[in-house]
């Protein structure tokens, strides 16, 4: 007499999932197929899953070739499987955040083909290449007993991630098929980190070497064009446009409206063959105030961070014949000050303009 149970069959490490629950002719289950065989047929629609110890699982009635009684096996296994059965995992499972390589990989048996699957965080760029549009990842093999498998091969490239917080990417094997039924693997997440710098300006820095000066990181800001458009100074583009600046805002006069006590300090990084060219204009300041070039924030006098420094203006770059040279793709920062050579302030009131014209030289 047949009875209905359910098998913890040690088959495979894969994790197998019913793409579907509808109805199919399901293959039959047969143990010790060589010597004692025991045939389980499943039940409709019934496919392997797996259970929460790993083994899979199979809804079915033994046939008559089953021992009966107590000789019934609980815990019936097949043969080793060359390569060994194994679930999706990603090695490795982060990257930095510029991206890189990863490799994905299990073996699926009985599988003639796999599709990938890769979904991105929200905001994050997406994965090219197969496992991001759904495609193939990989075609069947066949072992030394004549045993189909799937595995995938490669390395998938993760994008990378130029924002502040983490991406994370979802990987599937979809639709492990044999043609009759299909199944789908466990998830694995990888991780791309964000990029993580700090800030360009932080107000109140005493960086610099001028005493009982501090950072100044926003404040008015026009030129003799255009009314105020920017209350913020983090760096060059944010004056002037990317290095080398904006054509449009050549020609013109920004106006840095800074307090006294404080200096702007713009971070940039030249390009090579690029040059710019600052003039103090003393319409709207007389004297000029000071301005400087440097290795770090604040300095405005001679030493090891100061490259050049001057009141009246000055062309600055990675260019030949500048008064100002730097080096193409090293950092640097443009100070402002409204103070003379010597520091002292060039205004009475709480805050003044530091003026000075912008042109694109080279």
């Amino acid at each position: 007499m047949n009875r209905s149970t359910v098998l913890s069959i040690v088959l495979s490490g894969f994790g197998l999932l019913a793409t579907s629950p509808a109805a199919f002719s399901a293959p039959k289950v047969i143990i010790n197929q060589a010597t004692a065989p025991c045939t389980i047929t499943p039940n409709a629609g019934t496919v392997f899953t797996m259970g929460a110890t790993g083994d899979v699982l199979v809804n079915g009635t033994y046939g008559s070739d089953c021992p009966k009684g107590s000789d019934v096996p609980q815990n019936p296994s097949f043969s080793p499987f060359s390569p060994t059965p194994a679930d999706l995992a990603i090695t490795p499972n982060s990257t930095v955040s510029a991206g890189g390589p990863v490799t994905p990989s299990f073996t699926a048996y009985f599988a003639n083909t796999c599709n990938g699957q890769v979904t991105a965080s929200a905001g994050c760029p997406a994965v090219s290449g197969a496992w991001g549009s759904g495609g193939v990842v990989c075609n069947f093999a066949t072992n030394l007993a004549g045993q189909k498998y799937c595995s995938p091969s490669g390395t998938v490239t993760m994008p990378a991630n130029t924002a502040a917080t983490a991406c994370t990417y979802t990987f599937k094997a979809m639709s492990c098929t044999n043609g009759t039924t299909s199944v789908n693997s466990s998830t694995a997440v990888v991780t791309v980190p964000g990029t993580s710098t700090p800030p360009n300006c932080l107000p109140g820095d005493t960086s610099g070497d001028m005493a009982g000066f501090t950072r100044q990181c926003s404040g008015g800001l026009s030129d003799n064009a255009t009314p105020a458009r920017n209350g913020t100074w983090t760096d060059f583009t944010s004056v002037y446009g990317a290095w080398p600046g904006s054509q449009t805002n050549a020609g013109k006069t920004q106006k840095l409206t800074i307090n006294q006590k404080q200096y702007a300090s713009l971070q940039f990084i030249p390009t090579q063959n690029t040059a710019i060219g600052l003039t103090s204009n003393e319409t709207f300041m007389s004297q000029g105030g000071l301005m400087s070039v440097t290795t770090a924030p604040g300095y405005f006098n001679p030493g090891p961070h100061t490259i050049c420094s001057t009141g009246r203006g000055t062309t600055i770059g990675a260019a030949p014949s500048v008064g100002c040279p730097l080096t193409a793709g090293s950092t640097y920062y443009i100070n402002f000050a409204s103070v003379d050579q010597l520091g002292n302030a060039l205004c009475a009131n709480s805050s003044c303009l530091a003026a000075w014209t912008f042109q694109i030289t080279q």
